[in-house]
């Protein structure tokens, strides 16, 4: 009783069975069973077992199920049914139809003896809808497939000559990399392959090579390309280069998907490469090429902008994919961490280039255009100019002056400004003091020294007047610059939390000794640095009163910007000890203040106080009003604003 319900429910009509009602099982072969099905519109179903004692859940098939009217007529109007012993002759003939198929089970199949669905007695036993199911839906599949005439060509040449054809005609390769023993290979090649819509896009739009990855070329092609799985679909031009990946049984529609994608990339640029970096390492020296790894993170801004302004150039795609293997990888999780710390990636975007060793040797740090990246990319690809041969020169001891120039610019695309000062000074304080005051050696200092204590940027300093020589305006703000930047320095080391007082003494005295117009200023940006550093928080926060009521400026800096910058510092250090001081630094600011960005910082400064003294009503309203201040100044510069173009630090 409750298997009539169940069938009922599915839609079975179920009748009391006269004695004669049974599936018919036909005395014929799996070959005069497709001759039959043929000549009378039918499919096949094959029962495919083993002669000796039949199982339980067949026996109760054959007696509950096959004796079922509505699925007897069924068969009878609809299929032709056989039965196929594997332990037979005729079972080792038909195995191949089975594609791996374990049996026992109940296959269905078309009159062209191609395998439609399938089951077994426990899965009909345990859901006796299922083989009526099973039933219809290779019925119905057997019909479209007898309305599809069309299937995907596959072309038989040589690869070499499906490499040429591909260059000739400028299409890509779809490779169909399957093995004879997949099952999954077999299916799409039954049911995808053969649909009219999958073939007429894939004959249109590609040459098509179906090839066994364990036979002829197949082997070397698996190895060339780290196939691992099967079936693995690999879209490649006519260099030999993948430009596209998937794999697995897809449905008709998604494979298209597939192909359109693979269409895409070609079109749209830079083609990024998945896989484990095991494998792409191992790939990268089978294919004798550089990973160019884009090293990223989700919140920088620069990465974003690569991404969707210089990755999709036409240009940039095809010089990128023809000579290295695209990587990304996000440097804050999975294998990014590990990478990051292994490649030391300081700021993002960072664009590695490492050979087949995982060794890296070459780096560009930073956004820019498609032009000026592909000018620094193509640096990578020349031995004689990647970063690791230029280091191996310097650490020889070659030390031209073309030489050195041309390292410097290298560590300065790859964002390694601390190498670069080193090697800056290293060659500066080699020369005798006499060739220093020349424009190409100035150029040098101003741009990587930074080194506040260093004999070369003292002899600047005393023989600044002499500067104007090489076209420095303001001589006295070009040596005060390099000051600033060289006490910013000492205190920028990250796990550095020493004080520095001793190398605050030299540099005064340097300035001393250079009669430096803006010493003052200087010393006062070295002491709040120092005493932040050593936690001196009473004497950070007299300084800052000095700047805030009286004007002593710190270099650099106006003395809003000097409060804004360091106060919240004070705070976060001190809780609610410096507050009132704090809040009076800030009104008399505000009183004195007229730009708008100016006065919005000064009120979240003033949040942050409140924030910290408890009252959290006054925090809110400073909040709102540093909100509405800067909607004004948004209202009347009419949102203009700057785009951010330097590499974003870790955060």
């Amino acid at each position: 009783m409750l298997l009539a319900a169940a069938l009922t429910a599915a839609g079975v009509m179920v009748m009391n069975a006269p004695a004669q009602a049974q599936v018919k099982f036909e005395e014929l072969s799996f070959a005069e069973a497709q001759k039959k099905a043929q000549n009378e519109g039918k499919i096949i179903f094959v029962d495919v077992m083993r002669a000796g004692p039949a199982l339980e859940a067949n026996q109760r098939v054959e007696k509950e199920i096959f004796t079922i009217d509505s699925i007897s007529a069924f068969f009878r109007d609809n299929i032709v049914s056989i039965r196929v012993d594997m332990g037979s002759e005729a079972g080792k003939a038909f195995a191949p139809n089975l594609h791996m198929l374990m049996y026992p089970a109940y296959v269905f199949y078309d009159a062209k003896g191609a395998q439609l669905q399938y089951t077994n007695a426990h899965s009909v036993q345990d859901n006796p809808t299922l083989l009526m199911e099973k039933a219809r839906a290779s019925a119905t599949l057997a019909e479209v497939k007898e309305e599809n005439t069309r299937t995907i060509v596959f072309e038989e040449e040589s690869w070499e000559a499906i490499l040429q054809q591909a260059k000739t005609s400028g299409k890509l390769i779809f490779l169909d990399a399957q093995t004879e023993w997949c099952r999954p290979c077999r299916m799409m090649e039954r049911d995808v392959f053969t649909l009219d819509r999958v073939a007429d896009f894939y004959n249109g739009n590609f040459i098509n090579v179906s090839m066994d990855m364990e036979k002829g070329d197949g082997p070397a092609l698996a190895r060339k390309h780290g196939i691992r799985a099967y079936p693995t679909y690999l879209f490649i031009d006519g260099d030999g280069n993948v430009v596209h990946q998937d794999d697995g049984y897809k449905q008709p529609d998604a494979f298209i998907e597939v192909g359109k994608a693979a269409l895409a990339k070609i079109e749209s640029g830079v083609v990024f490469e998945d896989g484990d970096w095991e494998s792409i390492l191992a790939r990268a020296d089978q294919e004798d090429k550089l990973i160019f790894l884009d090293a990223y993170a989700v919140w920088c801004g620069p990465c974003k902008a690569m991404d969707r302004d210089v990755f999709p150039q036409p240009e940039v795609g095809e010089f990128f994919n023809s000579h290295f293997i695209n990587v990304k990888r996000d440097m804050e999780k999975g294998e990014g961490l590990a990478l990051r710390e292994k490649y030391a990636v300081k700021a993002y975007p960072t664009y590695l280039f490492i050979n087949s060793e995982g060794k890296e040797v070459h780096r560009i740090v930073g956004g820019s255009s498609a032009e000026k990246f592909l000018e620094r990319a193509q640096v990578a690809l020349n031995p004689e100019a990647q970063r690791a041969t230029l280091e191996a020169r310097y650490l020889a001891g070659e030390r031209s002056i073309d030489f050195v120039k041309q390292y410097l610019d290298v560590l300065s695309t790859a964002y390694l400004r601390d190498e670069a000062a080193v090697v800056a000074t290293d060659y500066l304080e080699s020369l005798p003091a006499g060739q220093l005051l020349n424009e190409e050696h100035w150029n040098l200092a101003q741009q990587y020294l930074n080194d506040p204590m260093s004999p070369v940027l003292l002899h600047y300093a005393i023989n600044r007047s002499q500067l104007s020589d090489f076209g420095v305006e303001n001589p006295d703000l070009a040596i005060a610059n390099m000051f600033s930047r060289g006490i910013y320095g000492l205190y920028n080391q990250r796990d550095d939390q020493s004080s520095h007082a001793p190398e605050l003494k030299k540099v005064k005295q340097s300035m001393k000794k250079a009669r430096l117009a803006h010493a003052e200023e200087l010393n006062r940006l070295g002491a709040l640095l120092e005493m932040a550093q050593i936690g001196k928080w009473k004497k950070f926060a007299s300084i800052l009163k000095d700047v805030a009521v009286k004007d002593k400026k710190v270099y650099g800096q106006t003395v809003p910007v000097t409060i804004t910058q360091f106060a919240p510092r004070l705070l976060r250090a001190t809780g609610a000890e410096y507050t009132d001081d704090v809040l009076i630094w800030t009104d008399a600011l505000l009183s004195r203040v007229d730009h708008k960005l100016d006065q919005s910082k000064l009120y979240d400064l003033k949040q942050l106080a409140y924030q910290q003294a408890g009252d959290e009503a006054k925090a809110a309203a400073a909040g709102e009003q540093s909100k509405q201040l800067v909607a004004q100044w948004q209202k009347e510069s009419k949102g203009s604003g700057m785009m951010m173009a330097v590499p974003m630090k870790l955060q």
